[in-house]
């Protein structure tokens, strides 16, 4: 292992050396062209710079830290957020759970808190707080929304780096979280799905399809029987190399037994139970074949139980002899199999193959 993660070390020095000329002429190259509305093909042309640009950013900033971006899908209110908090051992939620803005948020780590904000036209904003990138993703939102509309009444599909270059593209936040620095890691937090977009789903993902990131999808249990909640994600299936679906279950639900007392139920007692039923009776085509394939995991995990737990280890505060519970079993087997696939040598020959074809 000590010999992949060297090999993967030189590379990506001896990569990040040779990509950085590329990146420097193209920014200057960029600020030499006419703004805005100079003339059609001029505009077509800075755009496409400007995209270029916004890749070649991303890839020096995934060579140059030897990152693995982990992407956070699912539904609104889905457990996102609290799997995050979990998985970093830092309380993020504050920076994650931002209004459902289409755009992603990088959330890693930092020896002190900072904000900052991209947008479409490659200008960077910087924020003194969350606070204070929260409000202006706020306000944002509405000015994002009335863009839409007034482009599609003109009958064209909105496309944000033609019609609203100021929107917000990427958000990034550091903030001191050990396991993320131990890691590498470099948490993508994605809008809640089935959110009224009508843009960008295809486009804020650009930077990852294909290549060796891996996504996480989280699902509430109450809606892991509900078809419409994988209709996008299918489409994950064949975009990364590893995906990890996370059932966000409740271990405090309890079933009325047949004397009126309350005792705990099945998806309490028995998590696993809840994902075999999903297996055998509503799994797709699709996900069973990326499941054979051992392309797809599932794992059943109480996540505000498993965070809640994981800030007070963090803290050193003492807990109770409940850790083995099956609820806590299956967040640490979720986070072995993780760190596992991210320090093997298929994920580095990954990197390295992807990190050359996007380059």
């Amino acid at each position: 292992m000590t010999m992949v993660k060297t090999e993967m070390r030189a590379f990506c020095n001896d990569y990040a050396e040779k990509l950085e000329p590329f990146s420097s002429t193209l920014s200057s190259a960029l600020g030499r062209m006419p703004q805005q509305h100079a003339t059609p093909l001029l505009d077509q042309w800075r755009l496409r710079l400007q995209e270029v640009c916004h890749r070649a950013e991303t890839l020096s900033d995934k060579i140059g830290q030897q990152h693995a971006f982990l992407l956070i899908f699912g539904p609104l209110k889905s457990g996102k957020s609290t799997l995050m908090n979990a998985i970093s051992g830092a309380y993020v939620s504050e920076v994650s759970s931002l209004p459902a803005y289409p755009a992603l948020v990088y959330v890693r780590h930092g020896e002190e808190r900072a904000f900052r904000a991209t947008t479409y036209a490659g200008d960077k904003i910087e924020f003194e707080s969350s606070q204070a990138m929260a409000d202006k993703v706020s306000h944002g939102h509405e000015e994002l929304a009335q863009r839409i509309l007034e482009v599609e009444r003109n009958g064209e599909a909105f496309d944000p780096q033609r019609h609203f270059p100021e929107a917000i593209r990427r958000m990034d936040v550091e903030t001191p979280a050990e396991a993320l620095a131990e890691s590498g890691s470099v948490l993508v937090d994605t809008p809640g799905l089935y959110t009224r977009m009508r843009f960008g789903y295809d486009v804020m993902t650009r930077d990852f399809r294909d290549t060796a990131s891996c996504a996480i999808f989280v699902v509430k249990s109450d809606n892991l029987f509900f078809e419409k909640v994988f209709e996008e994600f299918n489409e994950l299936l064949g975009h990364f190399s590893r995906i990890f679906l996370v059932v966000n279950i409740d271990g405090s639900k309890r079933d009325l037994s047949a004397d009126g007392s309350l005792e705990p139920s099945l998806e309490s007692r028995e998590p696993q139970a809840i994902v075999e039923a999903f297996q055998s009776l509503a799994m797709s085509a699709p996900l069973r074949e990326a499941y054979e394939k051992g392309n797809l995991n599932v794992y059943p995990i109480d996540l505000l139980e498993s965070a809640s737990r994981r800030l007070k280890s963090q803290a050193g505060v003492e807990q109770g002899e409940d850790a083995e519970v099956p609820q806590n079993e299956g967040f640490s087997r979720f986070l072995n199999d993780l760190t596992e696939y991210l320090n093997s040598s298929d994920y580095h020959r990954e990197f390295i193959y992807d990190t050359l074809r996007v380059g």
